[in-house]
């Protein structure tokens, strides 16, 4: 009867054997941890590239602020005027208050 443990002593290899029938027939090549960095060229393509995005979202900035200030200045516009209006309409009743004869 075969048992396990026989069965392992009999397949058994020598201490640093290959298994299987696959031998490589070219030395293993190292690979380095990092990937090649991009070539200098393309560093300067995506640097430009990088400084237009840059100079891009600048000018939106500072559109924004513009019309941010544009905007605000309207907005104080406004508010005078209303104020003005409120004063003017405040004066006309008034003076139509006047003109009315005395409740009783």
């Amino acid at each position: 009867m075969t048992t396990v443990s026989t069965v392992r002593k009999q397949t058994r290899q020598a201490p640093g054997a290959r298994t299987g029938a696959a031998r490589r027939t070219h030395p293993v090549r190292k690979e380095s941890a990092y990937a090649p960095g991009p070539s200098p060229q393309t560093l300067d393509e995506l640097r430009a590239a990088y400084q237009a995005h840059l100079a891009q979202l600048a000018r939106e900035r500072d559109e924004a602020r513009r019309e941010a200030r544009r905007a605000k200045a309207e907005a104080a516009v406004a508010r005078a005027d209303l104020a003005s209006l409120t004063a003017r309409v405040n004066e006309l009743l008034s003076a139509a208050a006047a003109h009315l004869p005395p409740q009783a």
